[in-house]
């Protein structure tokens, strides 16, 4: 069976109506500001018993009153669409 051949001009067109390109820069962001990210976590959905993906979760962690051990720590889901 052959593949079909994609040429370059394709992929990158695919590439940029993709929302990759934004994730990757949110990635960093996020990142940057102190969260753990992980990009294209899987998950069942209970519904309609299919494999979904949420393009980044990021969790961060922050004191909220100094000198004691109050914390939040938020949570974020995140999809990324161009």
């Amino acid at each position: 069976m052959n593949k079909p051949i994609i040429d370059r001009e394709e992929m990158i067109d695919a590439i940029k109506r993709s929302g990759y390109l934004i994730e990757q820069r949110v990635e960093g962001v996020l990142a940057k500001h102190g969260y753990f990210v992980e990009a294209n976590d899987a998950y069942l959905d209970n519904e309609t018993k299919k494999s979904r993906e949420i393009d980044l979760t990021a969790m961060g962690g922050k004191q909220i009153i100094p000198n004691e051990k109050h914390f939040i720590f938020p949570y974020l889901l995140v999809e990324c669409e161009n």
